[in-house]
């Protein structure tokens, strides 16, 4: 078994190489303030992609390799002769058009193939009678309810008033036909009217 001997540092190596850590620590310790102090670089600026683009002023040279087709003609398969060049012009992006936003026109009261068939514009229950041509039901609705997408908000004897928001659609009584009660006359404190 071969005996092997330990080199031991002597005091004046180990002196030498703690001053030389030490002078190391302050190099360091130095340079840590130095970047506290430094001034900051300029904040990069966010912009499109296409406004950056087209700062550059001249046409851009894109290198492409010239190679055979045939991998046996050329003596090593990775070989490519000189390369070609192209000049390639920036596009410049066409201004955005922005669109208007077009408000549409307030929804109105849906009354088609709505018939008022009958009226009770009586002072405590008002109610409407109205027959849908859509789906051939005939329906009942009082004052402050709803018909389809709007609200009956007055009953008058000949008509009514059907509010959607701020619009609002009158529907007249349709006489009903074979009928001839539009034929008799309407008595109103004992005068007779036509």
């Amino acid at each position: 078994m071969a005996h092997t001997e330990r080199r031991r540092l002597t005091q004046g190596q180990a002196a030498l190489l703690t001053r030389l850590c030490a002078v190391i620590g302050v190099l360091f310790a130095l340079g840590g303030l130095l970047t506290l102090f430094a001034p900051r670089a300029a904040e990069p600026v966010a912009e499109p992609v296409a406004q950056a683009v087209a700062r550059i002023p001249e046409p851009v040279a894109i290198q492409f390799p010239r190679y055979d087709a045939f991998a046996s003609e050329r003596g090593d398969p990775f070989a490519f002769q000189s390369p070609r060049e192209h000049r390639v012009a920036l596009v410049q992006p066409e201004p955005e058009i922005l669109e208007v936003a077009v408000t549409p026109p307030a929804p109105i009261p849906d009354a088609d193939g709505l018939n008022l068939v009958g009226t009770a514009p009586g002072s405590a229950h008002r109610f409407a009678v109205f027959a849908d041509r859509r789906n051939g039901l005939t329906f009942v609705v009082a004052e402050g309810q709803d018909v389809r997408n709007a609200v009956l908000k007055a009953v008058y004897a000949d008509r009514v008033v059907l509010a959607l928001d701020e619009q609002e659609v009158v529907v007249g009584l349709t006489p009903i036909p074979g009928s001839e009660a539009w034929d008799l006359p309407v008595v109103k404190n004992g005068l007779d009217r036509q």
